[in-house]
């Protein structure tokens, strides 16, 4: 079965990301610094949806990755992509971008003779990551209960000398910088999630930052400004090629 990808292209919410980051970063610096902002109830860090694991093989065959909700996928080298659903069964393979971004779905023991050496390789990442790599902090974890069409996935990543930067084809710009600290900001909801070195987890609405200058959030408001600086460079980067 196959669908056409979702109407709001991934480019169109960077732009999106990249302007609000730009906004909040400005009303910020006018902000009062007497007044911590507000953390998000832990019931809204898990509606995120956000990259737990992950494995680099791209010297060989691609990058392996884990999302919050259960799923594993890879972004091939060719940059086709192939998700698992959180059921263990359901399997959605998208085509690269040259060839229309065609989704097609399958099942991990039902798929066309082609998809062979792909399927075995997602395979291979999923126990890779099960048996070797530790999961993310529950704050952010909620398993999907029932598989619907269209999973998210992994649309682009990049290092830099400081991070590697993931971007999901849902509104998500994620960044894991090497000090073991990750920020995962989320366009359609509006949030950034801040995972310090303990893993200690705090989730805010965007306009709550906006609004305070605290030296409690000082940390989290650098990474911010990195990661619109990124999000500027994913942008030309596009728009180039």
């Amino acid at each position: 079965s196959s669908s056409s990808p979702p109407p709001s292209s991934s480019l169109d919410q960077l732009q999106r990301i990249k302007t609000r980051v730009v906004n909040v970063i400005a009303q910020q610096n006018k902000a009062q610094t007497d007044v911590p902002p507000q953390c998000c109830s832990v019931a809204e860090s898990k509606k995120g949806c956000a990259i737990t694991k992950w494995v680099d093989y791209s010297f060989k065959y691609g990058l392996g990755y884990k999302l919050s909700n259960g799923t594993v996928g890879v972004l091939f080298n060719d940059n086709t992509k192939m998700i698992l659903a959180p059921d263990g069964k359901h399997v959605e393979f998208t085509d690269r971008e040259s060839s229309g971004n065609r989704m097609s779905g399958m099942t991990i023991d039902s798929f066309p003779e082609d998809m062979k050496k792909k399927m075995t390789l997602l395979k291979y990442f999923r126990d890779y990551m099960l048996e070797n790599l530790q999961d993310g902090p529950d704050e952010i974890s909620q398993k999907m209960l029932q598989y619907t069409v269209g999973l998210p996935v992994l649309n682009k990543w990049l290092r830099t000398q400081h991070a590697i930067v993931f971007r999901l084809n849902v509104g998500v710009v994620q960044v894991n910088f090497f000090d073991h600290t990750k920020l995962i900001i989320n366009g359609p909801r509006d949030t950034v999630t801040y995972i310090d070195k303990d893993s200690i987890t705090k989730t805010y609405f965007l306009s709550d930052i906006a609004k305070s200058n605290h030296p409690s959030i000082e940390t989290l408001s650098s990474r911010i400004a990195y990661a619109s600086d990124i999000v500027e460079h994913m942008l030309t980067k596009s728009q180039k090629s």
